[in-house]
């Protein structure tokens, strides 16, 4: 997965959380990469750690058209898992808060009709929204496209991203998978 200079590369850590590695993103740091790729249906699903408190919203995964927003699973100000659709704009926020330094599974499923969000063991569904426009880049780390706000600031472990709406059923058995790898809960 190319970055775009290296002065934007995360770094390669060993030791991060259950004796595996990941990527260290420094707040300054995010991957990028163009494809051709329809951004639902969709299910992302991944482990990330966190450094210290969010306090601003930060990026995990975004699809997006080189324009415009698209579809992201974030960290909001309050510490939040967050899903987001935009074209038109559709969001949801898993209840409750990821930890200042600790691991945590996250995910999101895109359906095309809903929208559903997912912080370890915990789902939150949104009502019905209409599919939205073809994403044609993938981003690590970063949250919105042209811009170098809101990187992560922590570490990114393993993502899984499905070109299907898995259920909430399936969603949760990769989240005790990525668990068990992990040694997140």
């Amino acid at each position: 997965f190319p970055s775009h200079d290296t002065d934007t590369k995360p770094t390669y850590q060993t030791n991060v959380q259950n004796g595996l590695p990941g990527l260290l993103f420094d707040g300054g740091d995010y991957l990028d990469n163009a494809v051709a790729y329809n951004s639902f249906p969709l299910t992302i699903l991944g482990v990330a750690k966190q450094s210290g408190v969010v306090g601003t919203p930060r990026g995990l995964v975004s699809l997006h058209s080189s324009v415009t927003f698209g579809t992201r699973v974030s960290l909001t100000t309050g510490n939040q898992i967050s899903g987001l659709i935009a074209t038109p704009s559709s969001s949801r926020i898993v209840p409750g808060s990821v930890a200042a330094n600790g691991a945590f599974v996250f995910g999101a499923r895109f359906s095309g009709i809903d929208l559903t969000a997912q912080l370890n063991r915990d789902f939150s569904s949104s009502s019905a929204h209409a599919a939205g426009a073809v994403a044609n880049n993938i981003d690590i780390g970063r949250l919105n496209v042209n811009s170098t706000a809101n990187l992560m600031n922590g570490y990114i472990c393993e993502i899984l991203i499905y070109n299907s709406a898995l259920t909430p059923g399936q969603m949760e058995r990769v989240a005790n998978y990525l668990n068990t790898k992990w040694g997140v809960y």
